[in-house]
């Protein structure tokens, strides 16, 4: 039962990898230096590429000011990043990268001064991103864009990431009911609450619930150390849960009984038992 959890955790923290990038790549370029012009800034930005995030599935490979946008460049391994959910969600996969800038706010005002450098500058931001197969997503934040959600989003940077977590999510659950495992099917991810909750329909002639509920601390221990094992996938969806003040809930539901059983580490527990990750740098 174990394995087929961290399966399924490891698919959902999978999508969460772009956030995770974007903090690093933002920090870089809007941390306080002595080269005051934000083309010094990028230049300077550009010089420690490519940076290997998640132990190496992805990379940012360039950052650079092309056709006057602030251009990052992220490449994945191959199966870590479903290029097609983002294609067919520009507008929330947009939102989601902005809010993603926003919520690098909570110790220093420095990526606030970015973003009022473009759009004062009339610069735009533009991310993109590489699935490692040869499909590529490009999304473009405008500096009228950038401007007006300036002044229609007003949250804090927790505030800010739950908000791009419910897009993400939202993005991510098209791809559903998606076979997870024999009499496993994950049919569902929503924020419920300060709980990230995954629904998975479980064959109850292969799986017993009433075993499950029993072990149910023990299994959700067992993720929290293959998190500290260092598992790439799993790290960055509890890195994420953490910075957000979300708390993450497997919920395996009966084929025939529609019962469910809940399996679930508080935003507590996982504030305590995960190390702030630096790319996001909130505590």
């Amino acid at each position: 039962m174990t394995c087929t959890m961290k399966k399924t955790f490891k698919i959902i923290g999978g999508i969460f990898l772009a956030l995770i990038v974007i903090g690093n790549i933002v920090k870089l370029v809007a941390k306080p230096s002595y080269e005051n012009s934000i083309e010094a800034q990028i230049k300077r930005a550009n010089r420690n590429c490519p940076i290997p995030v998640a132990n190496g599935i992805g990379q940012v490979s360039s950052i650079t000011l092309e056709d006057n946008s602030l251009t990052y460049r992220i490449d994945y391994r191959p199966g870590h990043i479903n290029i097609d959910a983002f294609k067919n969600n520009p507008d929330a996969t947009r939102a989601m990268f902005y809010l993603s800038f926003v919520c690098l706010q909570a110790q220093g005002s420095y990526v606030e001064k970015m973003i009022n450098e473009l759009v004062s500058k009339g610069i735009g931001l533009k991310v993109l991103v590489s699935d490692g197969t040869g499909d590529k997503l490009a999304s473009v934040m405008t500096p009228e864009y950038i401007a007006r959600m300036k002044r229609e989003v007003n949250l804090n940077p927790s505030e800010a990431l739950h908000e791009a977590l419910e897009l993400k999510l939202a993005i991510e659950t098209t791809g559903l009911p998606s076979q997870i495992d024999e009499g496993m099917v994950m049919t569902g991810m929503k924020l419920e609450g300060n709980n990230i909750v995954v629904s998975v329909d479980m064959s109850e002639d292969i799986y017993d619930l009433d075993i499950m509920e029993e072990s149910s601390t023990e299994l959700a221990m067992s993720l929290l150390n293959e998190v500290n094992a260092g598992d790439p996938e799993l790290g960055a969806l509890f890195d994420l849960c953490k910075v957000s003040h979300s708390g993450l809930v497997y919920r395996a539901i009966g084929s025939k009984t529609n019962r469910h059983v809940d399996i679930g580490l508080s935003s507590e527990q996982i504030r305590k038992g995960r190390k702030t990750p630096s790319q996001v740098n909130i505590r």
